[in-house]
């Protein structure tokens, strides 16, 4: 079962697949590929872009380890953004 926001912008002719997680901060282009078991949240997804299954995408704040030399656990992020015609895997 999916779910996705009703506060997201979601642009025509997008493909959701199965158990997909689309938040409220969240703007998807026109035609549009989400595969399955993909979490997005807090990114904007520019048109023609495919997205395969089992992705997370949009992370406000970093959390678990830190993987960069002077990163902070929970230090805020900008919105995650995506070009036109991009495959993501």
């Amino acid at each position: 079962m999916s779910n996705i926001s009703s506060k997201a912008q979601i642009g025509t002719n997008v493909f959701f697949g199965d158990n997909v997680s689309i938040g409220d901060h969240v703007i998807i282009g026109d035609n549009v590929y989400v595969g399955s078991n993909t979490t997005i949240d807090h990114a904007k997804i520019g048109s023609g872009t495919r997205i395969e299954q089992n992705c997370i995408l949009g992370y406000t704040h970093i959390t678990g380890w830190v993987s960069r030399p002077g990163s902070a656990v929970g230090v805020k992020y900008d919105a995650l953004e995506i070009g036109e015609n991009c495959l993501i895997r």
